[in-house]
């Protein structure tokens, strides 16, 4: 699977000083790019939220 972020997120993981969570982060990443399918990545779950109608 192929990740695409923006700058803004970008800078904000910059401007994290915690290297701990940075680490996870990039384990999240690394587990996410090699998945196949988002059924193979662990902790998935469907958000839940605002309805969009489309037509």
């Amino acid at each position: 699977m192929e990740l695409v972020f923006d700058k803004s997120f970008s800078k904000s993981i910059d401007k994290l000083n915690d290297n701990t969570i940075k680490e996870k982060i990039a384990q999240v990443f690394i587990d996410i790019e090699a998945a196949e399918s988002l059924a193979a990545i662990a902790n998935v779950k469907k958000m839940q939220g605002l309805k969009l109608i489309i037509g």
